[in-house]
């Protein structure tokens, strides 16, 4: 269990910051069309390595 009870919310939110990305990107980078996919390719390691990253706070703050 994810511990999010409103999903809907979460695809909505998410959903908008992706198409704020591509315009951002098509605006600064109207030449290169690979960029926004390279980018998405990216998200899974990015969260991977946020997870990571809480982990260890965590344990820091668990164990001094």
């Amino acid at each position: 269990c994810s511990g999010i009870s409103d999903m809907v919310a979460v695809e909505q939110l998410q959903e908008g910051l992706i198409r704020a990305l591509r315009t951002l990107i098509t605006r600064r980078r109207p030449d290169d069309n690979s960029l926004f996919p390279k980018l998405l390719l990216r998200l899974p390691d990015l969260r991977t390595l946020n997870n990571l990253h809480s982990d260890k706070l965590l344990a820091f703050r668990i164990d001094p």
